[in-house]
């Protein structure tokens, strides 16, 4: 609870990115989560209208959300290093560490 407590008075005096755990390979890992889920639906589903509205809500309720998102994480000191290390929505594995 203290550590808690420490972290947010901390973030409050200096706001900065969050830069480890799931979010150290990808920005998005919610959304990645999300269209998995979606998609183990759409397999279960056993149809391709399925996969049409999974791609559908992808394009165009998924990823511009992920747009605004970086524009606004964008004010934040280290963005671009973090964008270059980190994949939109699928995670990059192979790319150098913090």
């Amino acid at each position: 609870k203290n550590f808690v407590m420490a972290e947010r008075a901390r973030l409050a005096v200096s706001p900065t990115l969050i830069e480890d755990g799931l979010l150290a390979r990808s920005r998005n890992t919610n959304y990645l989560g999300e269209i998995m889920v979606y998609a183990a639906f759409s397999i279960l589903a056993r149809g391709c209208y399925s996969w049409i509205v999974l791609a559908l809500f992808s394009l165009f309720l998924f990823l511009p959300n992920m747009a605004v998102k970086d524009a606004s994480l964008a004010k934040y000191r280290g963005f671009e290093a973090y964008k270059q290390r980190t994949g939109l929505l699928i995670p990059k594995l192979f790319s150098s560490p913090i």
